[in-house]
């Protein structure tokens, strides 16, 4: 495995891909030090099931769900899902594996991950159409469609 230089002008391994395992998010392996941490982001089983449905298409295949905080929206900050297949193995936390275990299911990189910690994601079907709905506890305000949220 490839070396980098640390901050002190030592080499450090390169960080291994973060791996999720029965709701534990595994970060690098960093000097033999136990780095995993109970996963900040739970998925409800709806959204399980709608995420291994996504996944399961053939044209998925090498592919994650990936979510990030993105500035906008009517209240401030907005939820992005999107479709990606380019892990920053130094930066991405891994929320939950592919169906069957084989590679990350879905992704959040560590600065969104500051916004969402401790939110609960669930798959919502309504007449008015289909969503992954997330219950942010660090949002204090967001608007009507469920989009978009605010922090003080």
């Amino acid at each position: 495995m490839p070396a980098h230089p640390a901050p002190d002008g030592t080499s450090l391994p390169r960080a291994q891909k973060p791996e999720q395992i029965d709701n534990r998010t595994q970060r690098p392996n960093i000097g033999g030090m136990d780095t995993s941490v109970e996963a900040p982001i739970r998925l409800t089983e709806r959204a399980r099931q709608r995420l291994s449905f996504i996944l399961d298409q053939p044209e998925l295949a090498a592919k994650f769900v990936r979510i990030a905080i993105q500035g906008g929206g009517c209240s401030g900050f907005s939820y992005d899902f999107s479709v990606d297949d380019a892990l920053d193995e130094r930066d991405d936390v891994v929320i939950s594996p592919r169906p069957g275990g084989a590679g990350a299911g879905l992704v959040i990189d560590s600065m969104s991950m500051i916004y969402v910690a401790g939110s609960e994601i669930d798959w919502v079907e309504s007449p008015g159409g289909a969503m992954f709905n997330i219950e942010n506890p660090n949002a204090t305000a967001s608007c009507g469609c469920g989009t978009s949220f605010a922090i003080d």
